[in-house]
């Protein structure tokens, strides 16, 4: 099938686009920062959200999905339909680990919004880097997610290097490995807590987020997330 351009304008491209935004917001009252917080909001195309409307019905028991349809706000064909997934003062490090698998919900969500648009439209998948990391649920193979790992690390100890504490990339690693609940995430984003000085919040809640999914877990039997997809 060969798609027109209005049909390209629509979706944003030649395939559907669309993101989700981890967003600091902070807000100032006179000549001090009064409050902080932690949102994430999607923004999705205006072809995808008219054809998952318009299929409504095959949806049906998927709420994430009827929410957004319900709540979603018409920006335009530029900005596209709009809406906030999540919005939480910040208070410590747990808000920013829930706020991390919030977006990595919609993140998933929208992926499989896209696939079917895809599908619908006859639209080839795209070719994805194997360095690339991945928010899809398809089974990476063993030798992307050992690339996938020295990336992460290499992320890691330039970010380490910015903040003080003198802490290691083991150590990283080995909270990750004996980690007991998910909660555990929050003193991994401890470490990158610098009230942003000289790091983006969103910038370490994103690599922790790899690197708590590319990891092993002992309580995985030694494995990583990504390795149970």
């Amino acid at each position: 099938m060969t798609l027109t351009q209005q049909q390209k304008d629509e979706m944003w491209g030649d395939k559907p686009y669309s993101q989700v935004r981890l967003i600091t917001e902070t807000r100032i009252w006179g000549d001090a920062v009064s409050r902080v917080f932690i949102t994430v909001e999607i923004d999705l195309n205006p072809l995808t959200f008219n054809l998952i409307k318009k299929h409504r019905v095959l949806f049906k028991d998927d709420e994430e999905v009827q929410q957004l349809l319900d709540q979603a706000e018409d920006c335009g064909e530029k900005e596209g339909f709009v809406t906030c997934a999540f919005l939480e003062e910040y208070t410590g490090e747990v808000v920013l680990a829930r706020a991390a698998k919030r977006a990595k919900e919609c993140e998933d969500m929208l992926i499989g919004l896209h696939e079917f648009v895809m599908a619908k439209l006859d639209i080839p998948p795209v070719v994805k880097s194997p360095l690339q990391v991945k928010s899809s649920s398809r089974k990476l193979s063993q030798k992307q997610i050992i690339k996938q790992r020295v990336l992460i690390e290499h992320d890691l100890l330039d970010m380490l290097e910015l903040v003080e504490g003198g802490h290691t990339l083991q150590e990283i690693k080995d909270m990750i490995y004996n980690e007991e609940e998910t909660d555990d995430m929050t003193d991994i984003l401890a470490i990158f807590d610098d009230g942003g000085r000289k790091i983006d919040l969103g910038d370490a809640i994103e690599l922790v987020t790899n690197a708590w999914n590319y990891f092993p877990h002992k309580a995985l039997n030694g494995l990583a997330p990504v390795e149970l997809r």
